[in-house]
Formats: C-alpha cells, structure tokens, sequence
C-alpha cells in the first residue's frame, strides 16, 4: 500500500504553522506534520489489517492535505468519492489543517488515528458506496430534463431511489462510526440502538411524507437533507448495530458494544478486530431487512409499493402473518397464504431454470441466492414438500407482494418468505 501527501498551499501552510505554534516548546514543521500525518493513518490501516487486504495492500493512497475547512462542518478528514466513477485501486483523502492544529497543540493524537479508522472504514466500503452513487446516477440521467431541482420532481416513479440515498447515508456513516467506536474511538455523543431506532424512525417518517407528497419540491428535501446530516453520525451506529445484533445473534461482541453505548462509555474490545469484517460485511440490502422494522418499513413506503403492483391486491399485514406463522411455526398456514396468493404452483424443471437464471444476475443479492438454492435442493431431494414448491414459487412469481424491480426495497419480502420457508422446512410435519 502506497500512502502520499499532497499539500494544497505549502506556502500558507508554512506561514500558518509558524503562526500557531509560535510559543510552542516543541518545534513543529511541515516535515513533522507530514510524518505525524502518515504515522497515524499507517497506524489505523494496521489496526485494521488494511495494508494486508486485497486490494488495497496494492493500492495509492493519497491524503490531500488543505488549509480551511468549511465554516458550518469543522470536519477534520473524509474519503474523497468524487474520483470513484469507476473501480479504481487510487483512493484519496482531504485533511484540514486548520481542524488538525488543535489536537497537535493538545499533544493528543488519539482523536486522529480514531478519524483515520473511521475514513479507512468508508474506503474498504467503497465498493457498495458507489454501487448506490451509480444507481442514483442512473436514474437522474433517465430523466430528460438537466435542471436539478426540475429533474427531483420529474422522478415520479423511481422517488424511492432519493430515499433510498437519504436511508443509505445512515448506513454509511453507521457503519464507519460504529467501527471507529468498536476500536476505541471515543464517541460518547451516540445513541445506542433502543433510542436510534426511534430517533430514526422519526426522521424517516416526514421524510416519505415529504417525498411522496403530491406538491413535493426538492428545495424542502435539500434543506431536510441538511437538517438531518448530523443524525446519520449520531444514530447511524445505533442503527447498524441493531441490524448486526439481529443478523449475527450468536456474536456476543455486539451485545457488548451495546453496553458500551447505553452506559455512555469507550469501548475496547479484544474481539475488535474480528467484529471488523462482519461490520463491513453488513452491505445495503442488510441495512434494510435487519436494521429495522420490516412492518414499519412496508407501512410507510407503501404508495412506493403500490405504484409497481397493479395486478396485485397490497395486503399491509402480509409481514404480520409471517411473523406469525414464524412464532406459532405454523406449516399449513404458510402454504395456504401463498396458495391464496398466487394460486398455482410452479412445476419443479420450471424452478430449475429460473434459480439457474436467478444465480448469473449479478443484481439479486447473495442471501436470497443462497436461501434458494436450499430450498431447491430440498425440492429435489422431497419434490412433494409444498412450504419450499410454494415459496419459489413465491420467489420467480411476478405476483409476489413488491416488484424485484425496486432496487433493495423488492427483496424484502422474498426474503421474508424465504428465511420462513427455511425455519418451517426444521419443523416435523
């Protein structure tokens, strides 16, 4: 891994320091910095075993290093997207100096290793950031018109990919915050997960209101956009967090994240490092089916669902009934809902072929891939096991509840049907 600076102004930079540290007892430079500056990232990226990770143990690391900061953002670094339009082994970073002087005068450099891990988190993350930018991209260049705020109004259909970018940011800064918590960060500000699924769902609501409003107006969105930034820092590692300790139960080490995080306490871990790569493993379809609640989710995105499923009667409590059938472990009841739904099985050779497709599409997500062909293999091995005949059947159908075709939001439910076909398919009949 290669790692360079670059400073914007190196002749302000110098008058700058001499300025700062006029009456310091230590003699501070430009070469002292620039070495304090590399020390502490090639100190975050070791923690995080980032210089032994493919691809980036190959990859040019640059640290842009500027002289002012915005005035309303006193952020000190961030992962620079904007060279990320393709997949690229050149990353950089943008370091203000103005924010990075107080924490050399404090002789604290602690806060700056911490920023480095929480960056270095959205770096090994890149990959899914920008498979969101290029699905917003997409969907803005299909629009005809080149105004902005115009093209806000004109995505009628696809207003589901705005909040899915506003819900993604949470997301995104959850993830990278909460490693940098689980890794001694002192992030005393977060909320942990009882109270951030709260704040969260308080801030999402308006939010599709606001998006799904007949008169919507995209300057309101870009000032609610602003509003709620801070929020993504704040509860987005709550967030994340309860999603991981729903996907991943049996990892105590979350629970004691948790704990950290209700007493208002850093958090070092000796499994730190281990609990890394299930953070990072935690991608955007995850977010959405293990972060919060599926029947609030549903309820408040339903005029997103509705839009896509003419031929299809919405039924709003469909989650509750499989979470129902879950707890009760109920065989008869779940074959007799998709039954009612769909009315007619799929044979087993016309399951064969669609599974076939379904694992060359690049697009559908790993864990209904993998969900499925369980229950393919369960079919082959017991053709008359009507709980996986029916949930395939549910799964390749284009009568099922909200259409593949709504990036993210349309598996959930085949991912419903299939996680409680699998529970089902232990029970004795």
């Amino acid at each position: 891994m290669n790692v360079s600076l670059r400073f914007e102004d190196l002749f302000a930079l110098q008058q700058s320091i001499q300025w700062e540290f006029k009456n310091s007892p230590i003699e501070v430079t430009v070469e002292s910095i620039k070495r304090i500056i590399l020390d502490s990232f090639n100190n975050a990226a070791a923690t995080l075993k980032l210089q032994e990770t493919q691809p980036f143990s190959e990859s040019h690391i640059e640290i842009k290093i500027l002289m002012r900061g915005l005035e309303n953002n006193p952020t000190l670094a961030y992962f620079d997207m904007s060279n990320l339009e393709s997949e690229s082994s050149r990353f950089s970073f943008k370091l203000y100096a103005d924010v990075l002087f107080p924490f050399l005068k404090s002789g604290d450099l602690q806060p700056l290793k911490s920023i480095w891990i929480h960056e270095i988190m959205h770096l090994t993350d890149y990959s899914e950031l920008l498979k969101n930018l290029r699905l917003y991209k997409e969907k803005l260049r299909e629009v005809s018109s080149s105004n902005f705020t115009f093209s806000y109004n004109e995505i009628r259909k696809d207003k589901h990919i705005i909040l899915l970018q506003l819900i993604m940011q949470f997301r995104a800064e959850g993830i990278a915050t909460l490693g940098e918590y689980a890794m001694g960060g002192a992030m005393d500000y977060l909320s942990p997960p009882r109270i951030a699924i709260k704040q969260f769902n308080q801030i999402i609501s308006p939010l599709v209101s606001l998006i799904y409003s007949s008169d919507f107006d995209s300057r309101q969105l870009s000032a609610y956009m602003e509003e709620i930034n801070p929020y993504a820092y704040q509860i987005g590692a709550g967030v994340v967090l309860q999603g991981l300790r729903r996907k991943y139960a049996e990892i105590k080490g979350f629970e004691e994240i948790e704990k950290c995080m209700e007493n208002n306490t850093p958090c070092i871990l000796s499994t730190g490092e281990s609990l890394i790569q299930l953070i990072h493993s935690f991608d955007s379809f995850d977010f959405i089916k293990y972060s919060f609640d599926q029947e609030w989710l549903y309820h408040n995105v339903i005029d997103l669902t509705s839009s896509y499923s003419n031929n299809l009667e919405i039924y709003e409590g469909f989650f509750v009934i499989l979470n129902k059938i879950k707890r009760t472990k109920d065989r008869r009841r779940f074959v007799v809902l998709l039954r009612n739904l769909l009315s007619t099985p799929f044979s087993l050779r016309d399951l064969r072929e669609k599974h076939s497709e379904m694992n060359s599409n690049k697009l559908i997500p790993n864990e209904i891939k993998n969900n499925s062909t369980m229950l393919i293999k369960q079919l082959e091995h017991n053709p008359t096991d009507e709980v996986s005949l029916w949930a395939m059947t549910y799964v390749f159908s284009n009568r099922d509840l909200i259409d593949d075709s709504i990036e993210y939001f349309g598996y959930i439910d085949d991912f419903e049907v299939l996680s409680t076909a699998l529970l089902l398919s232990k029970v004795p009949i």
